[in-house]
């Protein structure tokens, strides 16, 4: 029971949470009343109103003050310009984390253009270097065992014409073939 007060007291004392949310938690109950939905802006000029209502207080304080009272408002306004000077040096501390982290990437964005503009060279270089002097060698082996090939036949050939003069068997093969 304490443990439902309790979330009910945070349930209406939360100006974030929406008035179905207290709805949910609330609807065994015999009657709900619904807290209008506030919006950001609602919750700003509040904090803005409870703003304007200190520095009015202040500016009382200040009017009709004492000597205290005087030392303990500027105590205050210390305290609040060393709060300042805080959120100043952690604002500035994040804006060079966040430029450091914009470095890093620019480098690994460089480095991964790098590296494919090397990889692209070393496949060009290679082919160049290895591939087609390669390719040149086996084309001219090619061509030579071709004319070699050729020039062998072509004595075959003549070879077998003047066995085929002789032997009646061999110049029927020949002109069986059309090497004749």
């Amino acid at each position: 029971m304490i443990l439902f007060l309790l979330s009910a007291l945070f349930l209406f004392s939360n100006p974030f949470l929406t008035s179905t949310a207290a709805d949910t938690l609330l609807a065994d109950t015999t009657e709900v009343t619904t807290a209008p939905e506030i919006s950001d802006m609602d919750i700003l000029l509040m904090q803005l109103g409870e703003i304007e209502r200190e520095l009015q207080a202040l500016r009382t304080d200040i009017a009709g003050a004492s000597e205290e009272s005087l030392i303990g408002i500027n105590d205050r306004m210390g305290v609040l310009e060393q709060r300042i000077l805080a959120l100043d040096s952690r604002i500035e501390r994040l804006h060079g984390e966040v430029g450091n982290i914009d470095l890093n990437f620019t480098l690994i964005v460089f480095l991964i253009i790098a590296v494919g503009f090397l990889t692209i060279a070393a496949v060009f270089i290679q082919r160049k270097k290895f591939v087609d002097p390669l390719s040149d060698r086996v084309r001219k082996f090619d061509d030579d065992l071709s004319k070699i090939d050729a020039d062998k036949s072509e004595r075959l050939t003549d070879t077998l014409r003047e066995l085929g003069e002789n032997d009646p068997k061999v110049a029927q093969l020949l002109r069986k073939h059309n090497l004749d």
